[in-house]
């Protein structure tokens, strides 16, 4: 379960809550925008990667369509979360 206060999450039961993000991401999800989320966010590497560098890794042309990749990547999740099995695992306070 999650609770949710305004700026922060507090996980209580983080490898479900991680497989069911997973899950979401990899459902709806392009495999370069599921790759380029999981590097940014730092999933299986030892620190986040900056855009500069997804930039140059997916042959963008700045960093700034990586970022608005990113962010519209995001998007798609967190619309994705509404009515989902994570949403239930949502707890707000």
């Amino acid at each position: 379960m999650i609770k949710q206060n305004y700026r922060y999450v507090i996980y209580i039961n983080r490898p479900h809550v991680l497989h069911l993000l997973m899950h979401i991401l990899e459902e709806v999800l392009l495999t370069k925008e599921h790759e380029l989320v999981l590097m940014h966010c730092g999933f299986g590497f030892e620190e986040p990667i900056g855009f500069r560098e997804l930039a140059d890794y997916f042959k963008m042309d700045a960093p700034e369509f990586a970022k608005q990749c990113y962010d519209e990547a995001i998007q798609k999740v967190r619309e994705a979360i509404s009515g989902s099995e994570l949403e239930d695992w949502i707890y707000y306070i």
